[in-house]
């Protein structure tokens, strides 16, 4: 909840307009035009608290690391618009110092680290291999 709560924070700050709108299945989109932000969340997509938690982060991801892209634009561009975005969302919901400080209070299965950081398993799965590859490549 403190990390939800610190997301729209910062949203907010940044002078994000934040919707509620049916999306069918898709849970959220940012929309970006003339620099003005919007996020629209589909309350009908997203199922739990930490649900919402990692689809805010990921959607302020786009917008805090200015990686929006026009609906046509190539795979590619597309794909590293949403790996930033991904990097922004785990970096700011589980930072790598209290995950570390987590695993050292052996926290350390998925479902508990995700509980501890109010995460779902899934978000939680990709915070487990993006620290480890990091740390692979600091050695």
């Amino acid at each position: 909840m403190k990390t939800l709560f610190k997301i729209y924070e910062e949203l907010y700050k940044a002078g994000v307009k934040v919707y509620s709108y049916n999306l069918c299945d898709t849970p959220a989109v940012t929309i970006e035009a003339n620099r003005q932000y919007a996020i629209f969340f589909n309350p009908d997509a997203i199922h739990s608290l930490a649900d919402e938690t990692c689809i805010a982060a990921h959607e302020a991801g786009h917008i805090m690391t200015g990686t929006t892209h026009k609906v046509n634009s190539p795979c590619d561009l597309i794909a590293r618009h949403e790996e930033k975005a991904s990097r922004w969302a785990i970096q700011h919901t589980v930072p790598y110092e209290e995950y570390t400080r987590a695993l050292q209070k052996g926290i350390c299965q998925v479902w508990d680290l995700a509980e501890y950081f109010g995460v779902t398993e899934v978000f939680m799965k990709k915070v487990i291999c993006y620290y480890k590859l990091r740390e692979q490549n600091n050695l």
